[in-house]
């Protein structure tokens, strides 16, 4: 029998959201300095998910940290799973959806406790930067295939993404998330 992911005080859930405004970009966000994890380094928009609800913990998360109203328009995949760093005892999970935003470019409002920066971006531009956390690489190769195939096969014009970039992922770390 599956385990059901549910966030819990031994799981800490992570989610982040893959989002396309009208024209497929895509933003992201920079850790701030001194984030415990990955600081400096650039990430799907998200954060802890402390609800049930994971969909609405997401779109929450979006909103907090950007101030974005988003759709989530594809399932919630998980994408990955790792005990816990410095000692503590239980697991972390990264959970992952694609979403577009309700407005077609909607403004950036940065919650600067959160992060250093935001940026648009499209999906090959973000498998291709060296700064970006593990955690998002494998929620664009998770979610690429499925937006470029079924939700948005018009509008971004991308073939075969997972493929291309598979062999490129890096191993990830333990403190990478």
């Amino acid at each position: 029998m599956k385990e059901i992911l549910t966030p819990s005080s031994q799981t800490i859930m992570s989610g982040r959201a893959l989002i396309f405004n009208a024209d497929g970009l895509i933003p992201i966000v920079q850790r701030l300095p001194t984030a415990s994890n990955n600081p400096g380094k650039w990430e799907l928009v998200g954060g802890t998910i402390n609800e049930v609800d994971i969909a609405g913990g997401i779109e929450r998360e979006v909103l907090e940290e950007i101030g974005v109203d988003i759709n989530l328009v594809s399932p919630i995949y998980g994408i990955q799973e790792r005990p816990l760093d410095r000692g503590l005892n239980g697991k972390y999970l990264a959970v992952c959806a694609l979403a577009e935003t309700v407005k077609a470019y909607p403004k950036i409002t940065l919650q600067t406790t959160e992060a250093a920066a935001y940026d648009w971006a499209t999906m090959p531009e973000i498998l291709n930067r060296e700064d970006i956390t593990t955690t998002s690489r494998l929620a664009v190769l998770k979610l690429g295939e499925y937006a470029t195939d079924v939700y948005f096969p018009d509008r971004l014009g991308i073939n075969d993404l997972t493929t291309e970039y598979m062999s490129d992922l890096p191993h990830h770390s333990q403190t990478d998330n």
